[in-house]
Parts: C-alpha cells; structure tokens; sequence
C-alpha cells in the first residue's frame, strides 16, 4: 500500500518546434536483471546505447540535444562504505513531512555524469542542466516500506555533439548513481548482486521490486528534404500507479495530407508480467494502456497503441523497441507478456518505445491528445515525445524581386532602381517568422529602404552587404495563404555603372522553409545620364518614354538628335517580271530618304527582317523632325 504522492507533472517544455526535422530516441539498462521477472541484480558502471544511420535522415544537422539519466532511490539506510546513504531522511516520513523529503529526495539525485560519444576517445564530464525532476511516495507494508523515489536528470548536450561532428554510433554512459537494491548497494562490476551483498542490518537485503536505473538519448535533427513537421516535447516525473494521465500537443499547423506521425515514451520501473485487461476499460479495454487521438472530432475511437514487443495491456513491460534485439528473445507462451518484435526485451526498470501514430491523425486536424494509464502496475513517466507532418507554406515557387523602373532591362545613368522584393506564399498555411535578405549591387549609392511590411523588423544597414553599398535584411513577418508581403528598396546607379549588368540575389526563408536565393531582375545600365551623370552616355539605350513615336530607323539602326545637319541617302533596285504575254521586263526602282548623321550614328546590325510590329519596343531616342521629309 502507498500514500499520495508528490510529482513534477508532464508538461510540454517550451513551444512546439516547427520545421523540416525529425526526433531520434533511444537508451539503455544501467542494471543487470538477468534471470529476474522484477527487481534487479546489481548496477552497471557503464552502458551502451546504439543511434543506427537508419534512425538519421540522409543529412542530419543537430538541433536540439539531450541526455536523460533516470532511477529510483530508496530511503533504506547505509548504500556504501564506508557509511554512506544515498538518500537520507533521518527517519522522516513522507507521510509526517513531505515537503522534507521531496526536498531531500532532489538533493540526493545524480547530477553529474560521463558519456562518451561515437568516435570520441574520452568521455565528457556532464553536469545537469537543470533542477533535476522527481516523484516521491511512501510505501508502508512488507519488507520494501519507507520513502522511495523516481528521478531523471536532465544533460543539455547540443553543443557537444555538433561539435563531434558524428551522430550515428554508440553512446556509452557511466558514473551514474541509483539507488536500486533493498539494502546496500551492489556493484556489478564486483561481482556482486543486490541478494548477496553484505547488508547494513537496517533492513533486509535483497532485491527491490521498484528499482531502475537507465538513461535515454533524444535528438532533434534537421535535414532540408524532410517534411514540415511539428515536434512536441513533454517533460516531468509522475507516479503512475492506477491512475491516467493526459498531454496535449497543438500542431500549430494542420496536420497533413496524407496523415503521418510518431510518438515515444521514457518510462521508469515497469513490471513484464503485469498484464491486465478487461473490456469494459475504455478506450483500449485494458488497465495499463496509451492511446491517442488527433482530430477534432472528440467521438472519433482513439489508437490504442501495440506492436510485437508491446501486447494490448501490457505497454509497460520493460523494452526499449528503440533498441535492435541482442540474442534470441526467451521462449513465451503467455501472448500478453511476450516481447516478440525485433527490439531490446527484459530490461527491467526501463521503457524506452516508439509507435507510428498516423492512423490516430485525421488531415486538417490541429490538435493530438495522448491518454495513458495503468492498473496495479507502477510507473513513473519522465519523458513523451509527440511528432506530426504537418501542412506547409510554399515561399519559393512564387517569390521574385523586380526592378521597377528599368525599361526593357535597362535602367538610366545616374537614375534610380527600386527593387520590389515579393514574398509570395503559395502554400495552404501561413509562413511565420519569414525574412528577406540581399546585398546590393556595385556601382550604386543612396540606399534607402522605401517600404517594409507592417510588423516586421529592420535591421538593415545602408553600408553593409559584400559590395559596402547596403543590405537588406527584415525579418519576423508572417505571409499568409495566397498572400504577398514587399519590401522596396531604392538606390541611384553611380556614373561608373555606365555599361555595367547589375544583378543581385535576394535570400528568403521562414520558420518552415529553409533559405532559398531569389535573383533579382539582370539590369543595363545605360544613358543618357541624369542628374550627377547628366551628359554622360548621351547615345545610351535608357529611353525615359518608351511610347515616344517620332522615329527613324533603317534596318535596325537609328540615330541621335544632336547630329549638326541631315543627309539624303539614295538606293535601288532591279526588279524582273515576266508579262501575261511571257515577255521579260526590267526596271529600275529608285528611292531616297533622309537620315541623321553624327558621331553618335548607331551602326545598322544587318537584321534580316526590318520590319518593326511595335515601335514603342525599340530603344532608341528621337530624331527631329525635317521640313525635308
């Protein structure tokens, strides 16, 4: 029998992370349990967990990693000599005092630890992240009453394991200290076992019922060719003994289309043989189960979760389906309590499993609940992993930058470009936090930034950029479904762009979609100049009125107004015929026209078909008008 107890409740720590990513959970046994249907031998100096290249996607970046190292501990006197109590409460009981056991209970959690990582030659020195997190009861009958705890400690190891620079691999933990016999302490390393070891006197020796001890590893990875997903991450330490409990996961974004999802557990203790079942238990008629429902329709039957290595009733039965089998699985002939898949089976004291959840998700829905429970079994829940494909903003179809006034892709000397930055979605869902960011051109100056969309941040800098002319950079503006945010930019071509092919690149990404360049328009800058470049390029193709009609061109070529006096220029022809009375003709056709004439003449190209269907298309400038023609 057990009071009451006190607990770190499982809450979603921080927001849900959304993007192309992916979790990777795994973990190992710090006892040895072997020959045992409960309790354990002794602990493990060191244990070994596998993340396998099949876990990872093809190019993994690590965003988000973590090492938690849980066990149980058990108020029961002297641990170690020389005399040594792991957990100490001077005789107090949770029952007279909770509040200074619970206290002393987190004080006497392990919080420093070694691991070593794949293709390392040394272990780290970790130390926990954060106030380790715990669950407390008082057991009163039999050999086993007094103050016992769960705790896991949390190691934010992120900056370590990208800096390995190897994911894949075997992580090998050790130093890490649990309570776990009845009585002292027995080493493995010693030969010893939790039944044999010379005992304190204080209790009886022996092996606890509720001992554990393991550790788990959780990665969240990025990989740009993954589906947008939502990642939830659910943290605590609660009993579970008899009881249910809930999480929720908001997905932020609908769920996809088709549906798809996983989700992953760390649990400690745990009994094998502990089956029960009974269909008048909803939702999966049995005491010990966890199910799950995403969809907005609360009727909808709920996924109560199995697999080979987890009967129906019996989810809490000590496996890590994360794990690959080691050996040959022990003849069962009891189906609830056979662990027949491919995963790690009979670790006592731990449960590290993974489930494909995407026939619990309806497509559209926004929402996935998680319902757990057990019957006579006890538990203590540290860790739920919650991971949805979810539907996705498209910036990168539709996104472009144009260059306002540029004429037929020539821009004016000494005149202004405005680059118009378009960040169009052309997805179903909106695209958070996106930003824009481009460099500008050489040979330009006055940078200035016209028009940002409303709510977005400017950290834009008129003298940054590779070529020191200014950068664009807004960010933190949100794009919704079929919907365009702008930003516009102006700046003035130099006089020593005369000639130049301006072309910069414009970077776009959000929350849910990795950077992707955006290239701006090709511009030539041409004259005639303006402004600081007035006289320059006076013959250049810029034409400030491309619906200008007055004139003159000649297979292609033309002229400039300034030229000091007209020519006539004469051509012709012979052309043959042959009459109705088959007698053959020649005749001689002359014609003439006037042209200009300066050193600015353009050179007739030779163009086959001289043919103009549009004369406002064709750059040029205009020749005044003659009396003469």
């Amino acid at each position: 029998m057990t009071v009451p107890a006190r607990a770190d409740t499982i809450r979603l720590v921080g927001a849900p992370s959304t993007g192309r990513v992916q979790f990777v959970f795994t973990g190992a046994s710090l006892v040895d349990a072997a020959g045992r249907d409960n309790g354990v031998n002794c602990s493990l100096k060191q244990a070994i967990a596998t993340v396998r290249a099949s876990d990872l996607p093809v190019k993994p970046r690590i965003k988000q990693a973590t090492l938690y190292v849980g066990g149980s501990l058990f108020d029961d006197g002297v641990d170690y000599q020389p005399s040594t109590s792991i957990f100490d409460t001077g005789g107090v009981s949770f029952i007279t005092d909770p509040d200074l056991v619970t206290a002393r209970a987190r004080a006497a959690v392990d919080t420093q630890v070694s691991l070593k990582l794949p293709g390392s030659f040394a272990p780290l020195s970790l130390a926990a992240s954060q106030t380790p997190a715990i669950t407390v009861f008082y057991k009163n009958d039999g050999n086993e009453t007094g103050n016992i705890a769960f705790f896991t400690s949390k190691f934010d190891i992120t900056a370590q394991l990208i800096a390995n620079g190897t994911i894949a691999g075997d992580y090998v933990l050790s130093d890490a200290v649990a309570d776990i016999c009845l009585g002292t302490e027995a080493l493995c390393d010693n030969g010893e076992s939790c039944d044999t070891v010379t005992g304190n006197g204080t209790v009886v020796q022996g092996a606890h019922t509720n001992a554990a001890a393991s550790f788990a590893l959780l990665f969240v990875v990025e990989d740009d060719a993954l589906p947008l997903r939502t990642v939830g991450i659910f943290e605590g330490m609660e009993q579970v003994s008899g009881q249910r409990g809930t999480v929720t996961l908001d997905t932020v974004n609908p769920v996809s289309s088709p549906a798809a999802g996983r989700f992953a557990f760390y649990a400690l203790e745990g009994d094998r043989l502990l089956y029960n079942s009974n269909p008048g238990n909803t939702p999966c008629g049995a005491e010990e189960f966890i199910s799950v429902r995403g969809s907005d329709d609360a009727a909808k039957p709920q996924l109560c979760l199995v697999d080979d290595d987890n009967p129906l009733g019996n989810i809490f039965n000590s496996t890590i389906n994360t794990e690959a089998q080691r050996g040959t699985d022990p003849t069962c002939n009891d189906a609830p309590t056979c662990c027949s898949g491919n995963g790690l089976c009979n670790v006592i004291g731990v449960d590290i499993d993974r489930f494909d959840i995407s026939a619990a998700l309806d497509p559209g829905a926004q929402q996935v609940t998680v319902n757990y429970g057990t019957g006579t079994d006890r538990i203590a829940m540290s860790v739920m992993l919650l991971e949805v494909d979810v539907f996705q903003p498209t910036l990168k179809l539709d996104s472009q930058v144009r260059v306002l006034d540029a004429i037929n892709g020539i821009a004016q000397l000494g005149g202004p470009i405005t680059y118009s930055i378009a960040v169009s979605n052309t997805g179903n869902v909106t695209s958070h936090a996106a930003r824009a960011q481009m460099p500008m051109p050489p040979f330009v100056t006055g940078f200035t930034i016209v028009a940002i969309p409303a709510g977005s941040v400017d950290e834009s800098s008129p003298g940054g950029g590779v070529n020191g002319t200014g950068n664009v950079f807004v960010r933190d503006f949100d794009v919704p479904p079929g919907e365009v945010r702008e930003i516009r930019v102006q700046v003035t071509t130099r006089c020593d762009a005369v000639s130049r092919s301006l072309d910069p690149i414009a970077v776009v990404s959000s929350t849910e979609e990795p950077a992707f360049d955006v290239p701006a328009e090709v511009v030539l800058v041409a004259g005639p100049g303006i402004a600081a470049c007035d006289g320059q390029d006076a013959n250049g193709g810029f034409n400030a009125d491309p619906l200008l009609k007055d004139r003159v061109l000649r297979g292609g070529g033309g002229c400039n107004a300034a030229g000091p006096s007209c020519v006539m220029i004469f051509f012709g022809g012979l052309l043959a015929f042959v009459s109705r009375k088959k007698r053959a003709y020649l005749m001689l056709l002359v014609a003439f026209c006037a042209g200009c004439r300066d050193a600015y003449e353009r050179k007739d190209p030779g163009a086959k078909d001289t043919s103009i269907a549009n004369e406002a298309a064709i750059a040029g400038v205009a020749c005044p008008s003659s009396p003469d023609l």
